[in-house]
This record gives structure tokens, C-alpha cells and sequence, in this order.
């Protein structure tokens, strides 16, 4: 917010700054998702934002040098921001956007709701293209909605298939961002869904269901 107000100011090197703090913070911790979600909206901010302070440089090398900056900027905001509905395509936007309105829909308690939606974020799922950057990271969100519909024993199953299916290794940058952070989701995903399981469970089942979340820490 105060990287917005400074760019409606037209203060465009303050602005730069916060947006460019939230994205550093996020690179350092990619696997977080509120910072994932804010910079998701930020980091084209804030490759424009410099292309704003750019415009408005009157020493023609500095305003070049200005540009050619906001240009690997929006390069890294597509590195570093892989799942952003600006660096996906018409699929691949409404599937993230299903998935954000999904776990608001969960967090607001509207369980009616978060159902439609999930059946409407798969339905985008398997319409993606399979050779998509992001494609590992959609496989990992996919385990990851059993988590937010209370699935508890699919979301195990499903997570589980995630971190144990082997693949090929690559030098894509976008293409290994998105393979991390699907990694980490579909880990939070199992302990999660298995941590909470127990709960509804009783007797030898539910210490079965806490035996099993030791195996897991232990595997993973």
C-alpha cells in the first residue's frame, strides 16, 4: 500500500523501493504465500515503476540505462513470480484466480462456495497446456485444495504422488521456481492434511494417522 500511494504521487523511486523490498523478501523466502500473493500484484509494479522514473529522467543515458533496467526487472517478476496471472496465459489466469477466491471462500467459512470452486479450479486444471513452466507447480496446488476442502486422506494421497513422482532435471529458471514451490506446497499439504486427520479419528486409527505423520516428517 505505500508502494501504491507513492506511485499515485508520482513518486516513483519511493515507490520503486517498497515494491522492490517485497519482492527481495519474497526471493528469499519463495515459499511464502502472503508474500507470494502481494508480489504477485506488485512486481509488475514495480518494473513499472521504473519505467515511470525513466520516463521522466531528462539525461538521455540515465533514462536509458533506466529503461533497459524495467526490462530485466519484468524478466525477473516472471522468474520469481511464475504463477502471477500476468505471466500466464488466458488458462492459466483464471485457474490462479479460481484458486485465490477458493481459499478466501475457506478462510470466510462459505464451504458451498469453495466447492463450486474447486470443481471450476480443476476443470481449469486439466484444460492447461502440460508443457506449461508452471505445470508442476498447478500439480501441487491441485493436492493442495483437498487441504482447504477438509479431503484430509486425499490430499495425503495426492501430495504423496507429487513428491515421490521423479523428474527429469532442467535449466529453466522459470521452470524450477515453479518445480520449489510446488515441492513446498505439496509437503505443507501432506503434514497439514495429516496432522489434522487425527482429529477425526479414534482409537488404534487416530494413533495410526499420528504414526504416519512421523513417517512422513521422516521421509521428507
Amino acid at each position: 500500500r505505500i508502494g501504491n500511494c507513492y506511485f499515485q504521487l508520482n513518486r516513483h523511486r519511493e515507490a520503486y523501493l517498497a515494491y522492490d523490498h517485497l519482492q527481495l523478501a519474497f526471493r528469499a523466502d519463495d515459499t511464502n504465500e502472503v508474500l507470494e500473493e502481494v508480489t504477485n500484484r506488485t512486481g509488475f509494479l514495480r518494473a513499472q515503476a521504473m519505467d515511470s522514473l525513466a520516463k521522466n529522467t531528462k539525461d538521455k543515458a540515465k533514462a536509458k540505462e533506466l529503461f533497459d533496467l524495467s526490462k530485466k526487472l519484468i524478466d525477473e517478476f516472471a522468474a520469481d513470480n511464475p504463477n502471477s496471472p500476468r505471466n500466464q496465459d488466458a488458462k492459466g489466469r483464471a485457474f490462479a484466480t479460481k484458486l485465490s477466491e477458493l481459499k478466501q471462500a475457506t478462510r470466510s467459512g462459505d464451504m458451498a462456495r469453495a466447492r463450486a470452486l474447486a470443481t471450476e479450479a480443476r476443470s481449469l486444471a486439466a484444460g492447461l497446456d502440460k508443457d506449461s513452466k508452471t505445470i508442476d507447480r498447478v500439480g501441487a496446488d491441485l493436492a493442495n485444495i483437498h487441504l482447504y476442502m477438509e479431503e484430509y486422506k486425499q490430499g495425503i494421497t495426492a501430495s504423496q504422488k507429487w513428491l515421490d513422482t521423479k523428474r527429469p532435471d532442467v535449466l529453466d529458471s522459470g521452470v524450477r521456481r515453479a518445480r520449489a514451490q510446488g515441492e513446498a506446497i505439496a509437503l505443507s499439504t501432506l503434514l497439514n492434511c495429516f496432522a489434522r486427520l487425527p482429529d477425526s479419528l479414534d482409537g488404534d486409527p487416530k494413533k495410526a494417522a499420528y504414526q504416519a505423520l512421523l513417517n512422513a516428517m521422516d521421509k521428507y
